[in-house]
């Protein structure tokens, strides 16, 4: 009905960068939702990965049972939401985001507070909000092996004395959902006598990583493309 009738802007309940940091702190997990995993929520497979019942039934747990108790702060891209129809349209963004804007006032509970989950995307924000956390955790980095730069180690040498990087294929990640974690598990008990956080980039796998991990007590970050300027003078603005 939204190609039909058109969607129109929302406000959103926004979780500030300051305080984001602050759950971050207590030990909280963040776990980001965007066009691709609304896709997935309505049955049909994106470019990089294909649909899956899991799958789409883990995002609608995450989006269901999110409160401000929960271990998680959820993340959504704000900016498609509160900015009106006419303003996407005219930067041709609007055809991306309208089943976002659509899905947000059927499945998502507008009372809610929300992280920006396009945070990452802009230069240093994740040096101010998760950096601070690396020193003293043994962290785990789940990407794809195209983000494995000489760039990344030299950034998380610089703010992590403990990390390690597994790489998960670029497409269709969760086919390899169980090998994955059995990866992560070996990481994880590697490391006996520190805390971890786990640093996910895997596409809609992370957010089902992210939620089986943050169920066994772990801090998961669902960075998303944000780990690809980790490092780099660059930023993905214009991506917004």
């Amino acid at each position: 009905m939204s190609f039909l009738l058109g969607t129109k802007e929302h406000n959103v309940n926004l979780i500030s960068s300051t305080d984001l940091v602050d759950h971050l702190k207590t030990g909280k997990s963040l776990i980001r939702i965007g066009d691709g995993e609304a896709m997935l929520i309505m049955g049909r497979s994106i470019h990089y990965q294909k649909f899956h019942p899991e799958i789409r039934n883990t995002l609608k747990k995450i989006i269901r049972e999110y409160r401000a108790t929960s271990p998680y702060i959820l993340a959504i891209p704000t900016f498609a939401i509160t900015e009106s129809a006419a303003d996407l349209k005219s930067r041709g963004r609007l055809r991306i985001w309208r089943l976002f804007r659509s899905s947000f006032k059927c499945i998502f509970d507008s009372t809610q507070a929300y992280a920006d989950a396009v945070i990452f995307y802009h230069q240093d924000n994740f040096s101010k909000t998760v950096a601070p956390l690396l020193q003293a955790k043994h962290v785990v980095i789940v990407s794809k092996s195209e983000n494995n730069t000489p760039e990344l180690h030299q950034y998380m040498n610089n703010y992590s004395k403990s990390w390690e990087y597994i790489s998960v294929p670029a497409t269709d990640a969760y086919q390899n959902y169980l090998s994955i974690c059995q990866l992560i598990d070996k990481a994880i008990n590697s490391q006996p006598n520190i805390e971890k956080l786990l640093l996910f980039a895997a596409g809609p796998t992370s957010k089902v990583l992210s939620l089986h991990y943050i169920e066994h007590k772990i801090q998961c970050v669902d960075i998303g493309h944000g780990l690809e300027i980790l490092g780099r003078t660059n930023d993905y603005t214009n991506r917004l």
